[in-house]
């Protein structure tokens, strides 16, 4: 674990909104001492139910979630929730695809293609 891990998720509420179970376990192994709060879903039905009852200080979503896809979710986080989309984190395992290019682009979300590092992950989760 590095610093720049304690640092940015330290106390942290997160969720974790993947339905690639690996990257549940993984992500889940490696944030549940650090952060604060730690929940998972596995869908973005699941994902928005959370969501909206839940101030998180930093949701990492997959953009391929099934059933609410995460473009999908972002919108309706954006329409219910405003104040949670500068916290968003997109994981991707295809950002120069020219459906999730384009989008990523247009929401200015940060986002990590994957596979990433947890070294990644640290680097782009703001200090605060």
């Amino acid at each position: 674990m590095t610093d720049a891990m304690r640092k940015r998720f330290s106390g942290k509420s997160v969720l974790v909104a993947d339905n690639a179970e690996i990257v549940v376990d993984v992500l889940s192994e490696a944030l549940r001492c650090l952060a604060g709060r730690l929940d998972t879903a596995g869908s973005g039905t699941e994902a928005f139910a959370k969501i909206m009852d839940n101030d998180f200080d930093i949701i990492l979503l997959d953009i391929l979630l099934p059933v609410i896809s995460g473009m999908e979710l972002y919108g309706l986080i954006k329409k219910y929730r405003p104040h949670l989309t500068t916290r968003i984190v997109f994981l991707t395992g295809d950002a120069s695809s020219e459906e999730i290019w384009p989008f990523l682009s247009l929401c200015g979300c940060r986002f990590l293609e994957k596979p990433f590092s947890l070294k990644d992950l640290a680097y782009i989760i703001p200090r605060n």
